[in-house]
């Protein structure tokens, strides 16, 4: 595929330089469980189930299991002033610190007989503890260089060898014939396929969501010690929308001493470091998703009903000094004149006991017309299993929290004015959000008259939209609707 490997031979290659032998061309049909994934960049890959698949800027690609501790992994490079493949293959995996941390390049043996310059080597790295090999593959030709990985857990590496193989193998330009006969690979018709989507504010995540489908978000930061998840999807039809968590809601604490020498009840706020706290009695899942949808849903939609709730016990955990609990309601609401259904999923976390108690708590919320309802139910699942945190971003938070803290101790005014920046930059982004979501959940599309500067909301998702007088209409052809028409933007 040459957008992302230029190497067109290299793949068939990797399998056995990397370290798998001829098994996956004597079994070319998918095992159980696999499947075949369409990328929007332009590739497709067979993946086993669990699996993501993520393109980045530098063109990589990584497909990894869903804790991210095995993947097979491919970074395309230049290579204009000479180097050979294997002195070329210590300063990528350096650049790779974050993927290969506490990397040791144990063997390095350069490969002949081959039209291209390639090397392969054993690596050792460890994260987090656990102690995990790589074997990887660097080639180069006319300049142009790629490196190829496979790595998972040193003691499960040779069992998951052939699955990581198999997987790099079946990479291929969408369009292009399929690997092999892997027969049931390909979606059904009607069946939705899923790409990777990583939280384009922050990188923070990774998730699979259905492809053509709409989704904005990702972390919102309130203050350096204050991030907030929000991802908002819509279907294609306009059929199903749903919000996962709210940047609006920040933390809560239970009335107390804190609340009272404030002059606080139910309702108010202080903040403390950057960091607000709603003076609120803790409740359970099932209490806040009732309270959510009453209070929040209830003020965006028309004729929302609250019909039946339940506790989620089963979702419901004690830590320490940390009770989780979890619960659902269900609701209707009228969109268009028509009747649809809701269910809000919400996990309540309490820190302490007593007065004063601080908490929080995360809604996921579906809209779905009834017929819909089990499709969307199936995508918020997959959608929340396959999410992965960057562990670099994790360690980076953990960071930023220290160097704040220590700003706050030792530069009032210096950590003032941070705060300040963040909060103008969220405020933006939360408007931002809010502007998109209202389009996915209401199917309309704001757009531009450039003459003017007037701005407008217009129905639908089309290519190009168009204005006569008040009459505003879009197409996907770009073409005029008439002689009386002009093109308006879209943003």
């Amino acid at each position: 595929m040459s957008k992302y490997l230029p190497l067109k031979t290299i793949l068939s290659l990797t399998v056995t330089l990397i370290g798998c032998g001829p098994s996956i061309a004597q079994h070319p049909t998918l095992p159980t469980g696999w499947a075949e994934h369409k990328d929007a960049a332009g590739f497709s890959v067979d993946l086993p189930k669990g699996w993501i698949a993520e393109t980045a800027k530098d063109r990589h690609l990584m497909f990894k299991s869903g804790d991210g501790s095995e993947f097979a992994y491919a970074l395309p490079f230049q290579s204009p002033n000479g180097g050979s493949a294997a002195e070329w293959i210590k300063p990528i995996v350096q650049h790779l610190n974050a993927l290969l941390p506490n990397a040791e390049i144990v063997q390095t043996r350069q490969v002949a007989g081959s039209a291209a310059d390639q090397a392969v080597a054993k690596i050792t790295f460890s994260r987090n503890g656990t102690a995990l090999q790589a074997n990887a593959l660097c080639s180069i030709a006319n300049g142009k260089g790629v490196f190829y990985a496979i790595a998972a857990p040193e003691q499960s590496f040779v069992a998951q060898r052939e699955t990581l193989c198999r997987v790099l193998a079946s990479v291929s330009t969408a369009g292009s014939a399929p690997n092999s006969s892997a027969s049931g690979a390909s979606s059904a018709p009607g069946e939705l396929s899923y790409v990777a989507w990583t939280d384009p504010i922050e990188h923070a995540f990774t998730t699979q969501v259905p492809q053509g489908w709409k989704v904005t978000g990702g972390i919102f930061r309130a203050a350096p010690v204050d991030v907030r998840p929000q991802v908002n999807v819509g279907a294609e039809d306009g059929q199903i929308f749903m919000q996962f968590g709210d940047a609006k809601l920040g933390a809560f604490v239970g009335p107390g001493p804190s609340s009272k020498m404030r002059g606080l009840s139910e309702g108010g706020s202080y903040t403390v470091n950057g960091i607000t706290y709603v003076v609120m009695t803790p409740m359970s899942g099932v209490q806040f998703a009732r309270a959510y949808i009453e209070r929040g849903i209830a003020k965006k939609l028309s004729g929302v009903k609250l019909m039946g709730s339940r506790d989620l016990p089963n979702e419901s955990t004690q830590n320490g000094q940390v009770s989780v609990t979890c619960g659902e309601a269900e609701f209707t609401f009228t969109r268009n004149g028509v009747q649809m259904t809701g269910v809000c999923h919400a996990k309540v976390a309490v820190w302490g006991q007593g007065p004063g108690q601080m908490w929080t708590a995360t809604p996921n919320t579906i809209f779905a017309s009834p017929e819909r309802m089990a499709t969307a139910k199936t995508v918020a699942e997959t959608m929340i299993k396959s999410t992965v945190e960057d562990q670099q971003w994790a360690a980076q938070l953990q960071q930023t929290t220290a160097e704040f803290n220590r700003l706050v101790i030792q530069n009032h005014e210096a950590a003032m004015k941070q705060l300040h920046d963040l909060y103008v930059k969220y405020s933006a982004s939360m408007d931002e959000n809010q502007r998109q979501w209202s389009n996915i959940i209401n199917g309309t599309t704001d757009v531009r008259n450039t003459a003017t500067g007037e701005t407008a909301k217009a129905m639908g998702n089309y290519d190009y939209y168009f204005q006569a007088g008040g009459k505003r209409v879009g197409n996907n052809s770009g073409f005029l609707p008439g002689p009386d028409f002009s093109q308006l933007q879209k943003f």
